[in-house]
């Protein structure tokens, strides 16, 4: 076989492999992680995503890591190839030739054992992963979830958090955000999701109702999720996350501010000092899910687990906020007007979870 039908073969079973492979949509931090997976699982003497004793988290990132730098790769190389043969780099081209051979051989199998999900139905109980048919032990689910520290933190922590905060904290506004929504970390980052570009977090002031405006991320390039939630809340509430908020609104051109942040890690690392100095050493890490867990909590206090916990979290089903904080460690929230979605969350998993009819927004209060 003379080398430009091998070369040709190669390109072609790198170009076929490509073409099963989706685009992923996700942040820098993650395709870091991802890499990182990914380089693991090529050093080892088979690639496999699946290893026993893994939870189903692990699991996942690892097939994602898998899907996503494999694609990343084979585009790489098979530009480089394109490159150097137009160019006659002869070493270049037989360099983007064997690392595309040895991502085939050794990626192309894992890839066949763990396909792309392919969304046919909404239900992924319906299309179980090698994780859940695999007869491997599987380690407790959620065993070391944020969830299970809130029963830890004093029942008037937020309290505590914001009264050693000063008032001209760099992170003041993201403070008061963390406190009032479900948010995720992530979410403060200006990005590109699901085609529209997004500044951050949207807090406006409009009468007596304060709107904080989230565009979810972990939405798979528009899968998942809400695509878009407000939370709504009573502007004269003496909440002092909400009287911060109101007053930065009131200040405002429009009487509208964005919440962004550069990345997470900042915010991460001020948390985690602040936490130490209002709470003391004997408390868990203070973190942004923390923050995320006890919203969730007291949403679920105040509403009644559902359709709304679901879309103020960002979810696209009932089901997932099982996984956040639990109802017996939330709190009332008398702030709390109500939430939209621009995307309604599938119920059924939840009896209490109640829909307005033919209404596309869910919009309930308390």
């Amino acid at each position: 076989m003379t080398m430009s039908v091998l070369a040709g073969q190669i390109r072609e079973q790198a170009t076929e492999l490509l073409n099963r492979l989706p685009t992923p949509s996700i942040s820098k931090d993650t395709a870091k992680v991802y890499e990182a997976t990914w380089r693991r699982m090529m050093a080892k003497e088979t690639v496999d995503p699946l290893r026993t004793g893994d939870a189903r988290d692990t699991y996942n990132v690892r097939r994602a890591a898998l899907h996503a730098c494999t694609r990343f790769h084979l585009v790489s190389e098979l530009y480089a190839l394109e490159q150097a043969s137009r160019r006659g780099d002869r070493e270049r081209s037989d360099w983007a030739l064997r690392i595309l051979e040895r991502i085939v051989e050794r990626c192309g199998p894992a890839i066949d054992r763990d396909p792309p999900k392919t969304m046919k139905s909404p239900d992924w109980s319906k299309d179980p992963s090698r994780w859940t048919t695999a007869k491997i032990p599987h380690p407790q689910r959620g065993k070391a979830s944020k969830k299970h520290l809130l029963r830890d933190f004093p029942a008037d922590w937020m309290n505590m958090v914001w009264a050693a905060t000063a008032p001209d904290w760099k992170y003041l506004d993201a403070l008061a955000v963390h406190m009032l929504t479900p948010v995720r970390p992530a979410e403060f980052v200006p990005a590109m999701r699901d085609g529209r570009w997004v500044p951050g977090i949207v807090v406006a002031l409009s009468g007596n109702v304060l709107t904080i405006g989230v565009a979810p991320v972990k939405t798979h390039g528009g899968k998942f999720g809400t695509e878009g939630t407000a939370v709504r809340l009573r502007a004269d509430a003496e909440q002092p996350a909400v009287q911060h908020l109101v007053q930065r609104c009131r200040a405002a051109r429009g009487r509208t501010i964005v919440v962004a942040l550069d990345g997470t890690n900042g915010l991460r690392k001020a948390l985690e000092k602040l936490g130490r100095r209002a709470l003391g050493d004997g408390t868990p890490k203070l973190t942004g899910y923390v923050f995320r867990h006890q919203a969730i909590a007291d949403y679920k206090k105040t509403f009644g687990a559902g359709a709304l916990v679901a879309a103020a979290a960002g979810h696209c089903t009932d089901r997932t906020q099982s996984h956040y904080g639990r109802v017996e460690h939330g709190r009332r929230r008398t702030e709390l007007i109500g939430v939209k979605a621009r995307r309604t969350p599938r119920v059924g998993n939840i009896e209490r979870a109640k829909l307005l009819p033919d209404d596309p927004v869910v919009v309930m209060q308390p």
